[in-house]
């Protein structure tokens, strides 16, 4: 798949038939921090680069890099916080950013779902994350 939204990969078709099925979203009862939240971050980047062809360094480089890249890593942040509960400051930790870049990512990204082709990617995005959501929630007493 080439970076941007115009042809949708495996992994989006996967989720077509999850996005009309109705179930509940997992959404974890408190927001993942410490670690699990590292580990989430580590999740996203990766299935991100994947999908688009970005390595996981581009995506966590210090510098923007090309517009896509930016880009696609604004997505990152913004699935971290809204579809994991990830908090801004450790969204920012994962990133090496600071957290009011992640809050400004988060904007532009809900900027941009109101073309529809970028909406329905972080929508197919968000079902795929709460599918894998509940293997970075707590362990009940632990």
């Amino acid at each position: 798949m080439t970076r941007g939204f115009g042809e949708m990969g495996l992994a989006y078709r996967a989720c077509d038939n999850a996005l009309h099925e109705p179930s509940a979203a997992w959404m974890p009862e408190v927001p993942l921090t410490g670690g699990r939240a590292q580990l989430a971050a580590r999740f996203v980047v990766r299935l991100l680069g994947m999908l688009e062809g970005v390595g996981e360094e581009e995506l966590l480089s210090p510098t923007r890099g090309p517009e896509s890249t930016a880009r696609l890593r604004q997505i990152a942040m913004y699935l971290l916080h809204t579809s994991l509960s990830v908090p801004y400051g450790e969204v920012a930790r994962a990133f090496g950013r600071d957290r009011t870049t992640v809050s400004h990512a988060c904007r532009l990204v809900e900027d941009l779902r109101d073309d529809p082709a970028a909406d329905s990617m972080v929508e197919k995005l968000e079902v795929l994350l709460s599918m894998v959501s509940p293997l970075f929630a707590p362990v009940r007493g632990a």
